[in-house]
């Protein structure tokens, strides 16, 4: 490959970064603007500011995963040899306790703060309380899986904790969607608290995406 050439390939990676950082970055200011229409405190509320920042999250993970493929710093998945598509709960969950977990500082901090304890906290008390249950299989509650769910959010071990974290959003969000919960107002407070918390996760994602894409666009440039 002669120089022009590869001048050429490394500018259309970085206008393809680019690309990609601008036109993520007004769907995220589109939606972080959406989710301020929510103020009061009505069942209704609770629920669309779930939906519209999980949107986001959700929007997130699957923007990370793909670009760190692409760029051969996360490997594909494969099965029998070839390439498969990630499922949605591993994007969602595994790999963004791994994204969440670079640098333990950031584990850290995030666990360090007085509104993110708080809110934890209150994940512990619903799981422990008789009766409520996130985990649910063919429609059958399975105290099994909520039991690991609580253990990790009880963990001293900070990786352990977010993937407490992500898997009982995880789960509130395929109940939701799924039909698994009713619009009942004892949901407000699960919601109520699911909401502070994403809202911080997102925000943590967002910056090591918007990083991750300036990293590589600085590296590209370098090679002209």
């Amino acid at each position: 490959m002669n120089n022009e050439v590869q001048e050429f390939e490394v500018l259309k990676k970085i206008n393809e970064l680019e690309s990609t950082k601008r036109q993520f970055t007004q769907f995220y200011e589109r939606w972080n603007e959406k989710c301020k229409d929510y103020e009061d405190e009505r069942l209704s509320d609770f629920y669309d500011l779930f939906f519209s920042r999980f949107v986001t999250y959700n929007a997130l993970y699957n923007v990370i995963v793909l670009n760190k493929e692409k760029m051969g710093i996360l490997e594909k998945k494969k099965k029998n040899g070839q390439i498969v598509d990630r499922g949605d709960k591993e994007k969602a969950v595994n790999c963004m306790v791994n994204e969440l977990s670079r640098g333990n500082s950031q584990l850290q901090k995030f666990f360090a703060e007085t509104e993110i304890v708080f809110n934890i906290k209150k994940l512990e008390e619903m799981l422990d309380e008789k009766g409520f249950g996130v985990s649910f299989r063919g429609g059958e509650h399975s105290p099994k899986e909520d039991k690991k769910i609580l253990d990790n959010l009880k963990s001293s071990n900070l990786k352990r904790r977010m993937e407490g974290v992500l898997t009982f959003l995880y789960q509130v969000r395929c109940n939701l969607f799924h039909g698994a919960k009713g619009y009942e107002n004892q949901q407000i407070q699960v919601l109520k608290t699911l909401n502070v918390i994403l809202e911080k996760i997102v925000e943590i994602l967002f910056e090591r995406f918007q990083r991750f894409i300036e990293a590589e666009i600085e590296m590209l440039e370098q090679k002209i």
